[in-house]
């Protein structure tokens, strides 16, 4: 193994137990023990934004050049990283992480150096929730050890935000091709790139592992363009940044033709970046990319950083604070250095912040501690950098090389769900739920939530704490595929495909890493359509196998429900039985459909979302994997027995 280390992890979890209450909990390695105590934040959203004015190393501006207020006083460094480490490790916690981290840097009987990677966990979907995400959690301090964690190669700090399926790592023959992106627009104060794209330039060139393209003066068309034709490995993107605290809205700004600014949002540049799953990391050289909403009612979907990740892309490495050029131009130097040797992404990352508290060791900088680490893969290893002499491959050919170069895919457990009985066998273990059903309708409404919702728990519970991938078929109600979803929640962690029963016979598997994914976009463009204002119900129609949207407005005119908002969402280019083409295209539209609910008003957030969905039991479970912190859902099936205009029955409510 590359670097000779070997990493154990612990996990620590902030949970919301409202009213003002919050815990942390502490999960070793495969769940081997597990403890919680209470978690007192340790600063206020106004302490922390003095805090954070404090440790700009610049005084801090606008991206006009404007200066803006800050204070040159405050706590150190230290002082932040003691108070972070005393409210992250109470009580038992700190007992359990001190015995984890008692063998760091002890020598294991094969040889290889222990190491243990932190991995912090915030449930974002929550709103009192996000205000902890902007913490500057890498500046965790131990005052007993007189140490920060997250520097050097075997104490990794990084930040996990949840998402269904983890990433595993690519194989690649270097070199590992880095595609920098530089942008220095009209309209915004002047960068001096040229010097910063020399220095990295010559500092990648350096390694013949490495292979850098610079893209100057960088639109967004240029970006997609070149990510098709280069297809790198890396997106490293130079330039102006910003996030506002007013709006909880983070941006990069790119050139248009004229070379004035184009500000792209993070969730933009995500939807760009996803069609080229070649691109496994991101790092965003720009002021402010990590930063986070500090205060309750902006979604988490809009700072870049987390935007960039919580679409999807495996690792991301941003800056919550400026950086100074000598400091980037290090970072990245001892960053892409430690990369192409074959480290892990957080080893690396570890390695620079490392590398830039030696720059600054005598100064009272942190810049050490601007670079963030948003890591969903597993372990940190994005790329599996392998030697080879042969010749390069043809496409076909090398598709199949790349599958084989790959980890073996552990064998999945298969569990049935039924609540219709299908032609064909029937997987063991399998929830019969058909008892409860004449047929298609359900025998009396209230089973959903006294029978149905319970035993679906009881049933797949189990599978949270085995960490074996899954594979489930189902012959199930929409609904009930929803609350699966639901229970195995994207902060599971755990891999699961769907079977899928198919119209015309037989079955397809839908694994959420399989390609292709479409060119274009996922939906139809569709306006909103406000029903009631005096309503705070929200409503999404969505149409992936067939059109719902007049079905759904009949049901709600003729039941009267209070919906203020219908969000229609229709699969592109239109709905039909063989409109989604894959697992990732699965997981992508249930990804997407996601952030767009999460633009309710904090008004519509207090009233129940209605989801009316014709689409494969696919979509439904990785649609509730992501739905934790929707507030109030309410479920709906259609009566297809019966098949009359407004059809629809209410089914299962969650939570």
């Amino acid at each position: 193994m590359p670097g000779g280390e070997v990493f154990a992890e612990v996990s620590l979890e902030i949970r919301d137990l409202a009213r003002g209450r919050y815990e942390v909990r502490l999960v070793q390695e495969e769940g081997q023990a597990e403890v919680a105590e209470r978690f007192v934040p340790p600063f206020s959203a106004r302490r922390l934004q003095a805090i954070l004015n404090r440790f700009d190393p610049r005084p801090a501006r606008d991206v006009n050049g404007r200066a803006q207020s800050s204070s040159s006083s405050g706590p150190s460094g230290m002082e932040v990283g003691s108070a972070l480490f005393e409210a992250l490790f109470p009580g038992r916690i700190r007992r359990l992480f001190d015995v984890s981290r008692a063998g760091v840097d002890t020598v294991r009987p094969d040889g290889n150096l222990q190491g243990m990677r932190l991995r912090l966990r915030l449930d974002l979907e929550k709103e009192r929730m996000r205000p902890l995400a902007a913490l500057p959690w890498e500046l965790l301090y131990d005052s007993l050890s007189r140490d920060f964690y997250g520097q050097g190669r075997l104490q990794l700090l990084v930040r996990h935000l949840a998402a269904p399926v983890a990433a595993r790592p690519l194989a690649v023959t270097p070199p590992l091709k880095i595609l920098a992106v530089a942008a220095s627009p009209k309209g915004l104060r002047k960068l001096d790139l040229d010097q910063e794209i020399r220095n990295l330039r010559d500092v990648l060139t350096e390694n013949d592992r490495l292979q850098v393209t610079v893209l100057p003066g960088a639109t967004r068309d240029d970006v997609r363009l070149a990510l098709r034709r280069e297809r790198p490995h890396v997106l490293h993107f130079l330039g102006h940044g910003h996030f506002s605290q007013e709006t909880g809205e983070g941006v990069l700004y790119f050139q248009k033709a004229d070379s004035v600014f184009d500000a792209v949002r993070g969730e933009q540049l995500a939807r760009l970046i996803k069609e080229f799953p070649h691109v496994r990391l991101v790092v965003l050289n720009a002021c402010r990319t990590a930063q986070m909403a500090r205060s309750q009612g902006h979604t988490p979907y809009t700072g870049a950083g987390a935007a960039l990740s919580l679409a999807g892309i495996p690792a991301v490495v941003a800056m919550q604070f400026k950086i100074s050029d000598p400091g980037a131009i290090r970072f990245s130097k001892v960053f892409y250095e430690a990369l192409a040797e074959g480290d892990a992404v957080d080893v690396a990352v570890g390695e620079g912040r490392r590398e830039l508290y030696n720059l600054w060791y005598r100064s009272p900088s942190v810049e050490w501690a601007a670079p963030v680490l948003f890591l969903r893969a597993k372990d940190g290893r994005l790329f599996d950098l392998t030697d080879r002499t042969e010749p390069p491959a043809a496409p076909a050919e090398k598709k199949e090389a790349v599958a084989a170069m790959e980890s073996p895919r552990e064998e999945p457990q298969v569990l049935g769900i039924r609540s219709r009985e299908p032609l064909g066998e029937r997987p063991d273990p399998t929830l019969d739920l058909t008892c409860h059903f004449d047929g298609w309708p359900i025998r009396d409404p209230a089973l959903w939530r006294t029978a149905v919702l319970p035993e679906l728990s009881d049933f797949l519970r189990p599978a949270l704490t085995s960490r074996r991938p899954l594979l489930i078929d189902f012959a199930a109600h929409a609904s009930i595929a929803f609350a699966a979803g639901w229970v195995l929640g994207a902060k599971s962690g755990l891999e699961v495909a769907i079977r899928q029963r198919l119209l015309k016979g037989g079955t397809k598997d839908f694994r959420p890493d399989d390609e292709p994914l479409p060119e274009g976009p996922f939906w139809q463009a569709e306006e909103d359509q406000i029903l009631d204002e005096t309503a705070a119900d929200v409503a999404v129609a969505v149409s992936l196998t067939r059109p719902v949207q007049p079905d759904v407005r009949l049901y709600i005119e003729e039941h009267g429900l209070p919906i203020r908002r219908l969000l229609p969402a229709t699969i592109a280019p239109e709905p039909g039985n063989a409109a989604i083409r894959s697992g990732a295209h699965t997981l992508e539209l249930a990804q997407s459909l996601i952030r767009r609910i999460w633009t309710r008003t904090v008004e519509e957030r207090r009233g129940t979302l209605h989801l009316f969905i014709a689409g494969p039991n696919a979509f439904l479970f990785y649609l509730g994997q992501l739905a934790h912190g929707l507030g109030s859902i309410q479920m709906y099936e259609y009566d297809f027995e019966k098949a009359t205009p407004g059809g629809y029955v209410a089914s299962i409510g969650l939570p």
